[in-house]
């Protein structure tokens, strides 16, 4: 037995005030896929959760702030990931192919960026034009849909180095960003669960891991590795060579 389920859910909601009528709509959008255990194989279920919300407020406190967490990384599976570039130039974004790049995110000091742009000579004039760029990572879900999410980012002020090879050339970009504020206790919503830890080690200056390669997880927010939690102080990326992984760890008081 096979069937398909879909509904859409709209709610709106309103209190006067002395700050006038506030605003909520909220949109939510849900498709599935349910099959039943037959002769086909094994059954499989897969959702998309779309959602939208708009707040205002005519008040004298200024413009409202919605915060949203999303973690889609959990409907991926297996799916393979990878990474680009887009250089932020006066004209717009310039998407750009990367075959390495590593970056230090830290709490209260300097982030610090590097990628490196193979067969860069199509892309020297936008690379010279460039203020800024941005490392993202992408990915395609066991039923089609294209996700992209942003890693790290940092000023560009020029390259840093350009090395001339036999048939082309490579460009090596960096650049230091601020870094990342201590939040005071993280939300819970931002707590995330390493994967394929390599290793972990609890030393004098904190506990430190090397693991998989995680979506979202930031400095100022809590790791779970191994069943043990701390707050990250930094995280090291490294990605390339046909590998990808990261060092996080915490630094004592």
């Amino acid at each position: 037995m096979l069937g398909i389920v879909g509904y859409l859910v709209q709610a709106w909601a309103a209190a006067p005030s002395m700050m006038g009528a506030p605003t909520l709509v909220a949109l939510s959008a849900r498709a599935s896929r349910v099959s039943a255990q037959s002769l086909m194989g094994v059954p499989a279920a897969y959702a998309v959760p779309v959602c939208v919300a708009v707040a205002t407020s005519s008040g004298p406190l200024g413009m409202p702030v919605v915060r949203a967490y999303s973690d889609f990384s959990g409907a991926l599976g297996d799916a393979v990931t990878r990474y680009v570039m887009d250089l932020v130039t006066p004209t717009g974004l310039v998407r750009v192919p990367v075959s390495s790049w590593q970056a230090t995110l830290q709490l209260d000091r300097s982030n610090y960026v590097q990628c490196v742009v193979p067969g860069c000579t199509q892309w020297v004039d936008d690379i010279s034009a460039a203020t800024e760029f941005v490392i993202s990572r992408k990915a395609t879900s066991p039923v089609g849909a294209d996700v992209e999410h942003e890693m790290a980012r940092a000023p560009l002020s020029a390259m840093t180095a350009l090395d001339r090879g036999a048939r082309r050339h490579t460009a090596t970009l960096s650049g230091y960003a601020p870094g990342f504020s201590a939040p005071g206790t993280p939300e819970t919503a931002t707590d995330r669960m390493m994967r394929d830890v390599r290793s972990f080690s609890i030393a004098s200056g904190g506990r430190r891991a090397r693991c998989g390669v995680d979506w979202f997880l930031r400095p100022g927010h809590r790791a779970t590795v191994d069943g043990d939690q701390f707050t990250v102080s930094y995280i090291n990326y490294y990605v390339g060579g046909g590998d990808a992984w990261m060092e996080i760890g915490e630094r004592s008081l």
